[in-house]
């Protein structure tokens, strides 16, 4: 269970960079 929260906190990690940098990616709206 904890490594499936490190891997969601990872994950929202990587979009909150990939946001920060393609802030017109479709990915933005999932937040």
């Amino acid at each position: 269970m904890k490594k499936s929260s490190n891997s969601a906190a990872f994950a929202r990690s990587a979009i909150s960079q990939i946001n920060s940098l393609h802030p017109d990616n479709e990915l933005a709206g999932m937040k």
